[in-house]
């Protein structure tokens, strides 16, 4: 297991950039499992499969990514989720355009 606290936090994009590939070529080549800690939610997006929400250090929320990101449960993840693109640009999906982010969201992974 590689724990990655904060890993990308006050980088420029093209060193984030550099940094979550890596860390997905880890976990890919070598099978290792990544738990990253971060604010950056896009960086979630960009890299996580699974993601859990903490709120002064309890887990409020947890599930595959997208489902968390798009239908958020506490308040907390209502207030992060906003910052995470998905494939189709936008900042998050409507109900009735899920289907099509999630399609979208495969493609890419």
């Amino acid at each position: 297991m590689l724990l990655c606290d904060e890993a990308t936090s006050a980088l420029d994009p093209e060193t984030t950039k550099s940094i979550l590939g890596l860390l997905k070529d880890i976990n890919r080549q070598l099978g290792l499992t990544v738990v990253l800690i971060t604010h950056e939610m896009q960086a979630i997006k960009e890299i996580c499969d699974r993601v859990a929400v903490l709120d002064h250090g309890r887990i409020v929320e947890q599930g595959r990514v997208f489902d968390v990101f798009t239908s958020p449960a506490a308040g907390v993840t209502r207030a992060f989720a906003p910052s995470a693109r998905w494939t189709d640009g936008s900042r998050s999906c409507s109900t009735s355009s899920r289907r099509t982010c999630a399609r979208r969201a495969r493609r890419r992974a």
